[in-house]
């Protein structure tokens, strides 16, 4: 009688813990839900980019671009390993709210008709196109292209941006001077060029940023561990 007491309270205490964790867990999915219904909200994604970049993917084409001349935006069609989510921000900071258009002409079209009409700012990217050659360079550490993937019209593009980008532990791991045509970014943020620029980047100085706005919505969605 005293075991099937004891084991009847060991039952209780563990439906009683299951009953916390669960808690626990459904509190962490809401707000997760809470998280990504506002990073997904219109005005949010809308804000990330400058007036220009919306003038271009506005649906009403006030630009009157040509059908299939709009790619989207950069950050919308890449995929990276979480681990290099970061990485990747630091690397492409001045490119996280560049539209992907289909080529160079087409770039120079938009560039015309928003000057014409003071438009605003955009960063435009040509997914096709005449391009200068990047001579691969063997360097130290991790190449980050190896964990980003993109849709096959960005692919020549995005290796153009990416290629010899490497990843690091720390950047004592990085040869010095950093040759001309390499970068090299640690998984928290730092980064040295080989054309002598060196940056520290935090997500949280940018938070209307488009990669980081994607990189939450993704971790917001992600199973809770």
């Amino acid at each position: 009688m005293e075991t099937f007491s004891s084991q009847l309270l060991q039952i209780q205490r563990d439906l009683a813990d299951a009953r916390t964790r669960s808690s626990g867990i459904q509190s962490d999915l809401a707000v997760k839900k809470a998280q990504r219904d506002l990073l997904n909200s219109a005005d949010s994604q809308a804000e990330a980019f400058p007036a220009g970049a919306r003038l271009v993917m506005d649906a009403a084409n006030p630009l009157q671009l040509a059908e299939h001349a709009v790619l989207g935006p950069l950050v919308s069609q890449l995929d990276t390993d979480h681990e290099y989510r970061v990485s990747l921000e630091a690397v492409l900071r001045s490119w996280c709210d560049a539209i992907v258009v289909a080529d160079t002409a087409t770039a120079m079209n938009i560039l015309a008709g928003l000057d014409r009409i003071h438009g605003g700012s955009v960063r435009l990217l040509a997914a096709n196109g005449p391009s200068a050659s990047v001579q691969p360079t063997a360097g130290t550490g991790v190449r980050l292209l190896d964990h980003v993937r993109v849709p096959a019209p960005l692919t020549k593009l995005v290796e153009q941006l990416l290629d010899n980008v490497y990843v690091v532990a720390t950047l004592a791991d990085a040869p010095v001077p950093v040759p001309a045509n390499c970068v090299y970014v640690t998984r928290t943020g730092s980064l040295l060029r080989g054309d002598r620029a060196a940056e520290f980047w935090t997500a949280d100085a940018e938070r209307s940023n488009p990669l980081i706005q994607k990189h939450r919505i993704a971790e917001a969605t992600e199973p809770t561990q």
